[in-house]
């Protein structure tokens, strides 16, 4: 990316980081490599926002989280809070306190799909 277009790019993460989930991430996830190459000011901060939380997934405090679970489901299927329960929790007397979120960035978090490889080459570069 040109330095004028990574500027303008700061900017418009500055605002984006207030918007609510799946706004806008699925359209920018591929440039996040070249915006960590571009030591963005704003990028940590946009980062940071887009681990979201919703109604649903504030209601789960407590559990026994289900360690055949690798710890990333798909969103679509966690619609239904149901689904979440099943997918993350076992049942045990035992339970502890948990916080579920969303990280908002698509693929980054995919390992094996180019842009994650991409993003934290990045990252361990700068």
């Amino acid at each position: 990316m040109e330095q004028d277009d990574l500027k303008i790019m700061n900017i418009h993460l500055n605002y984006l980081k207030d918007y609510q989930l799946d706004h806008h991430s699925r359209m920018l996830y591929e440039f996040l490599p070249a915006l960590v190459e571009g030591e963005l000011p704003n990028l940590p901060a946009y980062l940071t926002s887009r681990t979201k939380s919703t109604f649903q997934t504030k209601e789960i405090t407590k559990g026994d989280i289900n360690d055949d679970e690798n710890g990333g489901i798909v969103s679509g299927k966690l619609w239904e809070q149901e689904n979440l329960f099943k997918r993350l929790y076992r049942n045990s007397a035992t339970e502890v306190e948990v916080k579920v979120h969303y990280i908002d960035i698509p693929q980054v978090y995919c390992l094996g799909q180019p842009v994650c490889e991409e993003f934290f080459s990045a990252l361990g570069e700068t």
